[in-house]
């Protein structure tokens, strides 16, 4: 790699297309060493002065990123958005990402990250979204998936509990109010479980009994199991072993599950809610192993916590089958979350989160062409972790379409088919108008319109 350490002004004036004040400082080194003073640090993957490129990674001082973009934003002839050309980080970020030891992760866990991704999606819908509906694209526009690339690419803690906040913030800035609504209800039934996979995969056990549970199916413990469930179910009326429950009858089995269900209804503590909440879950896991076909069934009730204690528990216990359902859109999940950037490679987004907020309050109209894919912004909303966004200036004006980040494509009002129809025509007569004619002799069909003089 080649490395250059800068002040503010060489800065300007590299971006602006002049190598003269650098080609002295750049040189080559085997391992990145960030400025102790107050300069910024250039980072290539291929020497700059050979093959004139932009530095894939830039570091900053500590809590400079916010001001260093700012000046840029004022500088009229600097490339925008500057993140999607060099990632911008600060010495902290830095640290963390180079010279911090790799933590030891349980990869198992990520089957039961993608299921939530999956779940997260199938709420975000808001009823119109089934399992079977979801494809890739919507699934990278969960918090659960950009949950599973930070824990992928050993994120800190402190941007673990970033997260949540800034894919919010970025779903308030491209979405209605009623959007905003659903999103925050369905981040707040999904961030329990998140963080329990979290402990899960750096090895933590949980105090409560639905994480010992979690845990404990893990790591294929059937004693652990059944200490986490009875704990679990110690509020039931007639608890049963997990092995009794196993030995029953699919119908005795559902009327478990019924009993339980039925108990949520009865006044209970806030505690001994989400005790049950979990408990029902893994009960209904139990209706038919390996599969998510109560998701429906559930989702009637109306306790969306519930469907993320379910697809949990699922693909805790069943991994592999969980993952194959639906033409194994779980292995094509697990194939993203488990591909990590290279640290000293360009940005794959359009735009990062501070560089976001920023263009924000001066409007959103002026990246509207700078985006990588139609209708579409990928965020990258912590270092090394991006996801992506429904992009629709138009969304911001509406209030009567709260979820069109999560559909397939932008629809337009809905018309009549004798409407649709008319359209059709038009644009095919339209279409036809442009087409060239053929020369007599080798047409398919000779024309019979006359050119235009």
């Amino acid at each position: 790699m080649w490395i250059a350490q800068v002040n503010r002004r060489e800065f300007f004036e590299f971006y602006l297309g002049s190598v003269k004040n650098i080609e002295k400082k750049v040189h080559a080194l085997s391992e990145i060493q960030p400025s102790d003073k107050n300069e910024i640090t250039l980072i290539w993957s291929i020497d700059p002065l050979e093959y004139f490129s932009l530095p894939c990674l830039v570091i900053v001082g500590d809590d400079d990123v916010k001001s260093l973009l700012s000046s840029v934003k004022a500088a009229p002839q600097a490339p925008t958005p500057i993140t999607a050309l060099s990632r911008i980080i600060d010495q902290k970020e830095a640290k963390q990402h180079f010279d911090s030891d790799a933590i030891s992760l349980d990869s198992s866990i990520f089957p039961a990250i993608a299921t939530l991704i999956l779940v997260e999606g199938a709420l975000h819908g808001n009823g119109k979204v089934g399992l079977q509906q979801l494809t890739p694209l919507l699934c990278k526009r969960t918090l659960a998936y950009a949950w599973g690339r930070a824990i992928g690419a050993q994120s800190s803690a402190d941007s673990l509990l970033e997260l949540p906040v800034r894919w919010l913030d970025v779903y308030s800035m491209l979405n209605t109010s009623a959007a905003l609504n659903v999103a925050q209800r369905t981040v707040s039934y999904l961030t329990d479980g998140l963080t329990l996979l979290t402990q899960l995969a750096i090895g933590i056990k949980p105090s409560e009994p639905s994480g010992q549970l979690a845990f404990s199916l893990l790591h294929g413990n059937k004693y652990e199991q059944e200490l986490a469930w009875k704990s679990l179910t110690a509020c039931f009326s007639r608890p049963l072993s997990i092995e009794t429950i196993q030995s029953m009858t699919r119908e005795e089995r559902g009327l478990q599950l019924q009993e339980a269900l039925r108990a949520l209804n009865s006044d209970k503590s806030q505690t001994e809610r989400e005790t049950l909440i979990a408990a029902c879950a893994f009960l209904a896991t139990k209706l038919a192993p390996g599969s998510l076909d109560h998701f429906e069934t559930l989702k009637s009730a109306a306790l969306p916590e519930i469907l993320v204690w379910y697809g949990l528990y699922a693909a805790l216990q069943h991994p592999k089958e969980i993952m194959s359902l639906h033409n194994g859109m779980g292995f094509r999940l697990l194939r993203d979350l488990l591909r990590s950037e290279d640290k000293i490679a360009p940005p794959i987004s359009d735009i990062a989160y501070l560089e976001l907020k920023i263009m924000a309050r001066m409007g959103l109209e002026g990246i509207a062409g700078k985006v990588g894919h139609a209708s579409e912004l990928q965020v990258e909303l912590i270092p090394y972790v991006s996801t992506s966004f429904t992009f629709q200036l138009r969304n911001l004006s509406r209030v009567d379409e709260g979820q069109q980040s999560f559909d397939m494509e932008p629809t337009d009002i809905a018309l009549s088919p004798r409407a649709r129809a008319t359209r059709l025509a038009f644009e095919l007569s339209e279409l036809a108008r442009d087409l060239p004619d053929y020369p007599g002799d080798h047409s398919p069909r000779k024309s019979t319109r006359r050119k235009s003089i």
